[in-house]
């Protein structure tokens, strides 16, 4: 018993002292033992395979020799207004129809010693009456060719060809039109051709250069394609990339982040350019606000050829379709819309309980219109009343409207928006379960057509063909078919009223892609699709009074939803000459994190907020405010003259990602280009992968089976861009991206983009030639351990510790995945590779994505690849011993092991590897792989210590697929035990993003 309690005893305060001294004392001593059992398990580092002879022959070589020191510069002088990182000038000249010749200035490097190899001289819009006069007879020969005869029948229908003159006239006479018209006017393709023939027919032709903006990628292709097909030319002839003298901006409705920023930037050029025309475009355009903005410009008005619509709601589709819901269904909707509402009250600042309480209070307004409705049963009364305005009845009522209208009409197809690529899936599975004949794979009644961004090309193509007479043609798309895709036989549509955001959540350091209810303008949008070329109808699937009560006119903008760090960023990128605090961390090597204090975070962001409401106001100076952000809420904040590094200087140039730009630079230095490339490319662009609603599982086996048990995703698109690079047959490329579901027109897109890549670092210096291929800067492409460490120095922070889990009967359970400190769990993927492997140790994960979606508690990782040890010693930025623990250091703050007697030279490989990174960025060049050379020694030491390094053991689970989808259990979200909660919607999560890309 004296054993036990001496055991359990605490130690005993000193005498004298009272009261809440006795309190502190042992408060005071009990601190270190607390701190100690924080301390997470040390891990023991392997020294399997290190030469330690060589390793410290290279640190004493570079010790002697040395590197150039790390120089940091002031990151707040502008560059030019203009100057892009693609382009090989550092400035645009300013010069026009008269021969101005004013100029933005030029810019300079800021860093003493430091050469930008991107500044160069810059290119003019210079008359020359010769190119006129060749231009004028090109385009009198072209215009009585037979093609261009053949498409000018359809262009004089547009109701754009008769306002043509006033357009034109409105053009010359004004630096800025604000156009707003209806879908299908013809504003988009037809605008930039007037303002081409009018001045080529002018003779001025030589100094016409005109750029058109969309906020979509398939748009700018579409649009690319269909001005040049009129014209009777292909793409890369008069629709291509020149000097500027025009500018149309499409789309300006949809507040695109980038589009907002290019308003302000033009506003600002154009003081400089009073030659340079601007013409902004929109089908739905708050006119009045964007003229203000740009001093009360020109406003012109295109009436639209849109045939009537008639437009149903919520209650008129109970009314005519008789849609019953059972009462399990009702309880379950009414769940739902009450988990949405607290949601939306906590997210207004309220508590849990609190919210709980408001949520359940009845809505009054709600309840008086419901009073004033005719005709409704109790049943949709109640369905009503259980939407309100979150919720909706998703699936069923949706299949039961694509029923109702093919029962009830002729012909026409149906275009159904849903807000994503789970719902499409639900859609066309419940469509087919509920009438197989009717609706089947291989039915002769109905053809259902899937429309998202994962789709293939060859895939899509079919959908746009109208189909035989007595066949009848379903589209289940998500908001990719608003404005980006136009099918002409659509006569119906079937509008769900909701659209998936991507909206930046601090909390959790991550972005949300959520369902949100749609605007009046993407609802007109909607409606607007079955009007195109008869009579057509529109059923809204919620209420009029959701429609005049909680839906807003338009959507958040962009740039208020996203990462606060990205907006600024993006000033930064734009060369506007802004003070951002601490914008770049001055010790950071990585130059990619942004450290904001919580004031100056909350500074930019309240200025953000009050720039969007004066915008929507109609205070003209809003975009004004935005745009100058780092000024005047700021002043006095510490660290608002931060400096950047040489690297930071370097990453900004770069028009990627920032982790990404780093990717390619170290891939350079370490001799593996071509796999930085290929990654980067598909990190930045798109996920080379579709998505067949009806074979998930043999395109998931075919990402594993690509990834040859790398356990990495990103070696996955290594794979497939190598892969499908080494065929030389067209037939072959075609197989092969057929057998692992790869679409191919991304792959080609990836590897025109790694080939842009690779000649920005040419001419930064970092390779000794533009080609990707090149076996200089490909010495290390085949291996894998260096691969590791080079996408790990360029993705950290982003790290997940792995923790193995034994549940209660002794038995390996789903892993436990941990964020850095504070930021709590994460799941991965089910589309991972890595999604199925359980650690035997601790082992850690690197990812470039994370995301939380709408029915999820925590973030989920899109992509992953498993990292041993070495990488993350060798790339931190702090290694320090522990407080209580002098044995074990900490690296980064987080991941923790035990000290050996090799561990100090380790450390010297560290600080050696910082200074000849530090000494590149500051004076680029090739690695020299000489191993005489201090250089060539300690990068081959560095490789033979990556090499070396085994990986953690681990166990993979995927012995366990079936042929079915329960081949890849998800744990419920609702379990507490689960350390890896799954949505069911995570295969979608990637796509929806695209979709809003494209």
């Amino acid at each position: 018993m004296e054993k036990k309690m001496g055991q359990n005893s605490r130690p005993n305060c000193p005498p004298g002292l009272i009261g809440k001294e006795i309190g502190l004392w042992y408060a005071a001593h009990t601190v270190p033992k607390k701190k100690k059992r924080s301390i997470v398990k040390p891990v023991q580092m392997d020294l399997t395979g290190i030469n330690f002879f060589d390793a410290e022959r290279a640190v004493n070589q570079v010790k002697l020799s040395g590197f150039p020191g790390f120089v940091c510069v002031p990151s707040n002088q502008p560059r030019s207004q203009c100057q892009q990182s693609q382009q090989s000038s550092s400035y645009m000249p300013m010069g026009g129809n008269n021969g101005a010749s004013s100029q933005l200035p030029r810019a300079r490097s800021p860093i003493p010693g430091f050469a930008d190899p991107m500044v160069s001289g810059g290119e003019r819009l210079v008359r020359c009456p010769e190119l006129d006069r060749v231009l004028h007879h090109q385009f009198e020969t072209q215009r009585s060719s037979d093609g261009y005869l053949s498409m000018l029948q359809n262009r004089i229908k547009l109701p754009t060809y008769f306002k043509k003159n006033e357009i034109l006239s409105a053009i010359q006479s004004n630096q800025v039109v604000v156009l707003s018209g209806e879908t299908g006017c013809g504003k988009t393709t037809q605008v930039p051709q007037y303002i081409l023939e009018h001045e080529v027919s002018r003779m001025n032709g030589s100094v016409t250069r005109i750029v058109v903006t969309q906020p979509r990628r398939i748009s700018a292709i579409s649009v690319a394609e269909r001005v040049a097909a009129e014209r009777g030319e292909t793409i890369g002839q008069t629709v291509g990339f020149q000097n500027v003298s025009h500018i149309i901006v499409d789309e300006v409705h949809e507040r695109e982040y980038l589009c907002d920023f290019l308003l302000a930037m033009l506003k600002q050029i154009m003081l400089v350019r009073k030659d340079l025309r601007v013409i902004l475009m929109s089908a739905t355009l708050n006119v009045e606000k964007l003229s203000a903005y740009f001093g009360n410009c020109c406003k012109l008005e295109v009436v639209g050829r849109m045939f009537p619509v008639q437009e149903y709601f919520l209650e008129d589709c109970l009314r005519l379709s008789n849609f019953w819901l059972p009462r399990t269904a009702m309880e379950k909707l009414q769940g739902t819309q009450f988990r949405y509402m607290v949601r939306r009250y906590m997210q207004e600042g309220l508590s849990a309980s609190k919210a709980r309480r408001e949520s359940k209070k009845p809505n009054t307004d709600l309840v008086t219109w419901l009073d004033s409705q005719t005709g409704l049963s109790n049943n949709a009364r109640e369905i009503l009343r259980s939407v309100d305005e979150d919720a909706y009845p998703e699936v069923d009522l949706i299949i039961h409207m694509i029923d109702y209208v093919l029962r009830t009409t002729q012909f026409g197809a149906v275009l159904v928006f849903v807000p994503g690529i789970g719902a499409i899936k639900d859609v066309i599975r419940g469509l087919r379960e509920c009438n197989p004949a009717k609706y089947g794979e291989g039915s002769s009644q109905v053809r259902i057509f899937p429309l998202h961004s994962q789709v293939s090309i060859g895939r899509q193509r079919a959908l746009f063909e109208v189909p035989p007479n007595g066949v009848r043609k379903v589209i289940v798309s998500t908001n990719i078919a608003e404005t980006s895709v136009t099918i002409e036989d659509v006569v119906y549509v079937i509008d769900c009223g909701r659209i998936k955001l991507r909206d930046y959540d601090a909390n959790w350091n991550s972005y949300t892609l959520a369902p949100v209810l749609v605007s009046q303008a993407n609802a007109a949008q909607r409606c607007g699709r079955a009007g195109r070329t008869q009579p057509g109808v529109c059923y809204h699937l919620f209420s009029s009074y959701v429609y005049n009560n909680a839906m807003p006119k338009f959507l958040t903008p962009e740039l208020l939803r996203m990462r606060l760090e990205d907006v600024v960023l993006n000033i930064k990128l734009l060369d506007l000459g802004m003070k951002i605090p601490n914008f770049y961390h001055e010790s950071d090597i990585q130059g990619t994190t942004m450290v904001l204090g919580k004031s100056a975070r909350k500074a930019l962001r309240n200025r953000l907020k009050q720039a969007s409401k004066a915008y929507n106001a109609g205070d003209p100076t809003a975009l004004d405010k935005v745009i100058n952000i780092g000024q005047a809420p700021l002043r006095g904040i510490p660290g608002d003259k931060e400096r950047l590094t040489p690297l930071g200087l370097h990453l900004a140039r770069l028009p990627l990602d920032p982790q990404c730009a780093k990717l390619l630079v170290l891939g350079a230095l370490f001799g593996c280009l071509e796999p930085a490339l290929s990654v980067a490319a598909c990190l930045t662009y798109r996920d080379p992968f579709e998505i067949p609603l009806e074979k998930e599982l043999e395109a998931r086996k075919a990402r594993v089976e690509l990834s040859q048990n790398s356990l990495s995703d990103h070696w996955v698109y290594v794979q497939v861009i190598q892969n499908y690079r080494e065929l030389s047959s067209p037939v072959e490329r075609r197989k092969f991206c057929e057998e692992y579901f790869v679409r191919e027109n991304i792959v080609k897109d990836v590897l025109r983009l790694a080939n842009d890549y690779a000649t920005l670092l040419y001419e930064r210096k970092f390779i000794h030639s533009p080609d990707p291929l090149d076996e200089r800067a490909n010495k290390n492409k085949n291996n894998l351990a260096v691969f590791r460490a080079v996408l790990y120095g360029a993705l950290r922070p982003n790290l997940v510790t792995v923790n193995q889990r034994i549940n209660r009967k002794g038995q390996v359970s789903r892993p436990q995945l941990l964020l850095r400190p504070g930021e709590g769990k994460v799941a991965t993927s089910q589309r991972s590779v890595n999604a199925s492997v359980w650690p035997a140790s601790t082992f850690w994960t690197v990812y470039f994505w994370k995301q939380k979606t709408d029915n999820s508690t925590i973030p989920t990782i899109m992509d992953t690849t498993i990292i041993p040890l070495r990488p993350i010693i060798l790339f931190s930025r702090a290694i320090e011993a522990t407080k209580f623990h002098n044995y074990i250091y900490s690296i980064d703050g987080w991941v923790h092991i035990l000290a050996s007697p090799a561990f100090s030279l380790i450390k010297d490989l560290r600080d050696c590897l910082s200074r000849f990174l530090d000494s590149k960025y500051m004076h680029p060049s090739p690695t020299n792989w000489d191993p005489e050379s201090a250089e060539g020694r300690l990068m081959q030491t560095l490789v033979d210590v990556f090499t070396s390094e085994p990986l953690p053991a681990v166990e993979t689970q995927r012995e366990r697929w079936h042929m079915d989808h329960s081949a890849f259990p998800a744990p419920s979200a609702k379990d507490p035990k689960s350390g890896d909660e799954a949505s069911d919607t995570e295969d979608e999560e990637i796509s929806d993003a695209s979709d809003m890309e494209d």
